[in-house]
């Protein structure tokens, strides 16, 4: 679900009371500009301390933190925000993406419903509201906000990628080609666009075009482990088992405890003769208590 969310959050510009506080404020933005979010962090610690009631630096402080993956610290920051000023819509968007970031689209999607009754024509809320639907497979309740979404922003290539996702879950395989050819049309440069497109062709049969999507994906990202992993599938399925092995053994320099790249360059290495490398890899695959690894070794293992 990591390619399904992509955060877009919103800083608040300054409305303190000291020259002093300003300066250290505006220092912070340009920290976070330049994506220095623990320089960042510092900044806004000082201009916490020169006006404790100052919303926008909680908010954008839970920003910095978010951006570092301190979701928890940055929920407290957007709590202590909305204490200040209930009434900004961007806030409450921030807390549900912290919040969604920890597997809680419930509390997401109420934080997501605050932003849009003060806002109903903040886009983000919306996109962000049809991401934690579809964690919560409502898929048809996601679309329908990636859909509102794009209505307000046609250029919001995560929508269309999002609502791409929820319609290739619900079948709607015409529906998700047309997402997600558009994501790329705006967006060609992110990755997770490539693969995601490659995906829907495996589900329909086309595993040249699949690999053409996947490497595209490589191309932007040579570190993208789950688009050689893919890529590596769909050649095994042609039978090009030793390309595939060549792009399970990246996913496993990429991601040393990858057990499907274990487990499937195992099997194509079985097929190109290569046993006792491919028991080596099936075994290991085992004792990760990977299922299908118990029978592929009883198979070829003895």
């Amino acid at each position: 679900m990591k390619a399904l969310i992509i955060l877009l959050i919103a800083l608040l510009p300054f409305t303190g009371i000291g020259q002093t506080a300003e300066e250290y404020f505006n220092s912070a933005v340009t920290k976070d500009s330049l994506k220095d979010y623990r320089g960042a962090i510092a900044g806004y610690n000082k201009v916490i301390e020169f006006d404790p009631t100052n919303a926008e630096a909680y908010n954008n402080r839970g920003i910095a933190k978010q951006m570092i993956r301190d979701y928890k610290a940055a929920i407290a920051d957007y709590d202590k925000a909305i204490e200040l000023n209930p009434k900004q819509a961007k806030t409450y968007y921030n807390r549900g993406a912290s919040k969604a970031e920890l597997n809680n689209p419930a509390g997401a999607i109420a934080d997501y419903n605050m932003a849009l009754e003060i806002d109903p024509d903040q886009a983000l809320a919306w996109s962000g509201r049809g991401a934690a639907k579809h964690l919560l497979q409502d898929y048809k309740g996601a679309i329908a906000d990636f859909s509102k979404a794009i209505a307000l922003d046609p250029e919001n290539a995560v929508a269309w990628n999002n609502r791409g996702t929820s319609r290739k879950n619900m079948m709607d395989y015409t529906g998700a080609m047309a997402d997600f050819n558009k994501a790329i049309e705006i967006d060609p440069e992110q990755a997770v666009r490539y693969t995601n497109r490659g995906l829907l062709k495996v589900s329909l049969q086309d595993l040249k075009g699949a690999i053409a999507d996947f490497s595209k994906a490589l191309e932007i990202d040579p570190k993208y482990a789950e688009a050689y992993l893919q890529r590596g599938l769909s050649k095994a399925s042609l039978q090009n088992h030793k390309a595939a092995v060549a792009d399970f053994s990246r996913v496993i320099e990429i991601d040393p405890e990858n057990i499907l790249a274990f487990y499937n360059r195992g099997l194509s290495k079985m097929q190109i003769k290569q046993n006792e490398s491919g028991c080596l890899d099936l075994n290991k695959a085992k004792k990760a208590g990977y299922r299908d690894a118990v029978e592929a070794v009883r198979q070829y293992c003895r």
